[in-house]
């Protein structure tokens, strides 16, 4: 995520690019909090029920490489987290629309896997999950605080 908001922060202050945006695509991806090794294991079996065998690595390896999988999922929602309660999100959306003269569209996509999100799945589901309203609300909030009109 803080990759994307450095790229949304850099395009629109380029003096070519930024005259040259008439469409920006969020893609409105929330991952899950997992809270134990468990069910993070349990949410593994059932993805690879939905796509198929993964590489099977021996026990000593197999429990290294999960442990670490599992730190690093649990990183990635951390850090989602805190980016969206610091207001780093919103403050970055204000500055590119606001350098972004031409923009005409604002688009809200789900995450890739998006035939996936249904309520059966989404538990178990390791990709992020599409937030649609919170994503709207925010892009709301966002044309309120910036004029911009589209």
């Amino acid at each position: 995520m803080s990759s994307s908001l450095a790229i949304l922060t850099a395009v629109p202050c380029h003096p070519v690019f930024s005259r040259s945006i008439i469409e920006v695509v969020f893609v409105c991806n929330r991952y899950h909090f997992i809270e134990t090794l468990l069910e993070y294991k349990e949410a593994l079996r059932r993805a690879e029920q939905l796509f198929g065998k993964f590489e099977k690595l021996k026990s000593e390896e197999e429990n290294l490489d999960l442990k670490t999988a599992f730190s690093l999922y649990g990183q990635t929602y951390n850090n989602q987290t805190t980016i969206e309660n610091s207001g780093e999100v919103i403050a970055c959306l204000c500055s590119a629309l606001m350098r972004i003269p031409h923009i005409k569209n604002i688009t809200i996509l789900p995450n890739f896997d998006y035939y996936l999100d249904s309520h059966r799945y989404s538990r178990y589901f390791l990709e992020p999950n599409p937030a649609y309203n919170e994503v709207f609300i925010l892009i709301v909030r966002v044309l309120s605080f910036t004029g911009t009109k589209i």
